[in-house]
């Protein structure tokens, strides 16, 4: 008999980084998440190898939904990066503190899971990378560069991924794969000072929201050792559209492709104790995204030639490949209540001298501490609550 089960999902979060000239405080995952779902999150994003807990892990591992049974989740994170520039030493930035406006943001997360048989599931699994915007409302921070840009300055960028899982249970291991959907949005503006080195001038900023579809594969492995589990998934390039209406912004035209991820897990659970640990290692390759990894260091003038905005080896973020280690653990304090926390650290995503583009990116930090519980209050309702604080 079907019997679904289903919880609502509460998470707050919150991420704070402040980027100075030479001194700058890095990276989230990059732009990427922390974690997804609010399982996840409560253990700052580690459990590739853990048992499932819940419709969104396959977002995480999509071979842990054979062992989530039938349910569905809904949750939404509410999201708070406080961002801000301290620029200082008469450089190319004006001598200012320069604060985004937009601190806040809801991104919401869906999944479902059901059980074909004892062995095989099919789910479902939509999660977002979201606040991924800056606004320096009436202060500009190019305004330096002694062009017509807008008092105001910045960018927007959405993203959401949506999957169709099947997994499969071979024994003690198993394996999943999820095609994968993906759509993302984006808009600039006050950037006209770029327009000047740039292969399309008219498609570098305030052209409005531009849209892209793309498409992808996610795939993962867990295997069972008695107490000790193994995991391991991939996630393929997103392959999107370009931003056509950007084609001067990003290079090769307009790309801006989701870049791979790989990650690698072990857990243990201790018997008889209802305490289970993970350990994560994940790299998300952004510097093999031209639009992100391409340098844009030092002043406007080394963006020239086949390195102008919109070329296809053109000046981008600068942005090097990110690796993050989680650590965390879930403990079944009984049969109703179960409690998490967990954290995670990552290596910087760009250095000093990327700074200058960097300006109007996602807020990036370093440091993540998790904490998280569910409370099962009927037989097929329960609540979770996840809070994830990051650090410069």
């Amino acid at each position: 008999m079907f019997s679904s089960k289903f919880k609502l999902t509460v998470l707050t979060a919150a991420a704070v980084a402040v980027f100075a000239p030479f001194n700058v405080a890095q990276a989230t995952n990059g732009y990427f998440s922390s974690g997804y779902g609010v399982s996840a999150k409560g253990m700052a994003g580690a459990g590739v190898a853990l048992k499932g807990q819940d419709a969104l892990s396959g977002a995480t591992n999509p071979a842990s939904m054979v062992n989530v049974g039938n349910r569905v989740d809904v949750g939404i994170a509410a999201f708070n990066p406080n961002r801000k520039i301290t620029a200082s030493g008469g450089g190319t930035i004006s001598n200012d503190t320069y604060k985004s406006s937009r601190n806040w943001f809801a991104i919401p997360e869906f999944g479902v899971n059901t059980m074909l048989d004892d062995d095989t599931s099919l789910g479902f699994v939509m999660n977002a990378n979201g606040g991924m915007n800056t606004a320096y409302r009436g202060n500009n921070p190019f305004t330096n560069f002694g062009s017509n840009a807008t008092a105001t300055a910045g960018v927007d960028l959405g993203q959401a991924l949506l999957g169709v899982t099947y997994a499969k249970k071979f024994g003690n291991h198993s394996v999943g794969i999820t095609p994968t959907l993906a759509v993302q949005y984006f808009s600039a503006y006050g950037l006209q000072a770029f327009t000047g080195i740039s292969t399309f001038a008219d498609n570098v900023t305030n052209k409005g929201y531009d849209y892209s579809a793309g498409y992808g594969l996610r795939a993962g492995y867990q295997g069972n050792l008695g107490p000790l589990s193994l995991g391991a998934s991939l996630q393929s390039r997103m392959m999107m559209q370009k931003f056509d209406k950007y084609k001067g912004l990003f290079a090769d035209g307009g790309t801006f492709d989701i870049p791979a991820s790989a990650t690698l897990g072990l857990a243990y659970t201790v018997p008889d104790s209802g305490l289970s640990l993970a350990l994560d290692y994940q790299m998300i390759a952004f510097s093999s995204v031209d639009s992100v990894g391409n340098s844009g260091a030092g002043a406007l003038s080394t963006c020239s030639g086949d390195k102008r905005l919109g070329a296809k080896n053109g000046c981008g973020f600068g942005w090097d490949d990110v690796h993050v280690i989680k650590i965390g653990g879930t403990y079944d304090v009984d049969e109703n209540l179960t409690l998490r926390a967990g954290g995670s650290w990552n290596t910087q995503s760009y250095d000093n001298a990327e700074i200058l583009f960097n300006i109007i990116a996602p807020a990036v930090v370093r440091i993540h501490a998790s904490v998280g519980a569910t409370y099962d209050f009927m037989d097929n309702q329960a609540v979770s609550f996840a809070y994830t604080r990051a650090f410069d």
